[in-house]
């Protein structure tokens, strides 16, 4: 029987669109493609979610190293990227929704520190009983460590565990575990995927 769901953050709680970003901030066309590789998509950004670079100080140091052509653009890209974290209120309303209907929910995040402080602002990081953030864990989606964190630290059995993300990768690393991953899209296809899989259980 399902009892638990565990939410990603970025593009199921909150919005991440760098490119979107990216064009908002006035940078030319011709050069957001190459900025938001050299900065989203970037090996320093994987280290910076996984907590081994602590802050946008020392990222845009690495950055800018590995691409001084992007220099400019690098630090206006970086220097409130936080911005890009806003509010998905139809998957908030899923959270509490499937909270008052007794499941336990769960966030489960690649985010650095920077990310994670500026996420903890929103109301509805109070609905979950705990959260995973692979900074604290210096590890990331899709490895199955971060993944096992989440399942030892709350005691939580992978079979019945739903875990919504948008990376097929990460949903990839979840059913890996035993976990019902559901690619998510968007909180309504979410929540019928969510049911689907809760009724087959109960009839197992």
């Amino acid at each position: 029987m399902i009892k638990n769901a565990v939410f990603d953050l970025g593009n199921v709680m909150v919005s991440f669109n760098p490119r979107q970003y990216a064009a908002d901030l006035d940078i030319p066309e011709e050069t957001r493609e190459d900025l938001v590789h050299a900065v989203v998509w970037s090996k320093e950004w994987s280290d910076y979610d996984r907590g081994l670079i602590r802050n946008k100080r020392e990222l845009l140091e690495k950055e800018t190293a590995a691409h001084p052509e992007l220099m400019r653009e690098i630090g206006r890209f970086l220097e409130n990227w936080e911005e890009l974290l806003t509010e998905n209120r139809e998957s908030s309303a899923l959270v509490r929704k499937l909270k008052a209907e007794g499941y336990r929910v769960f966030l489960l995040s690649n985010l650095s520190y920077d990310g994670k402080n500026y996420a903890m602002r929103y109301p509805f990081m109070r609905e979950f009983e705990g959260t995973v953030f692979s900074c604290d864990e210096h590890k990331n989606k899709p490895e199955a460590g971060l993944y096992r964190v989440l399942l030892d630290r709350y005691d939580l059995r992978a079979e019945e565990t739903v875990f919504f993300d948008d990376s097929p990768p990460n949903v990839e690393g979840a059913n890996a575990l035993g976990i019902h991953g559901i690619l998510f899209r968007n909180a309504e296809e979410a929540e019928k995927e969510f049911r689907r899989i809760a009724e087959r259980s109960r009839g197992a």
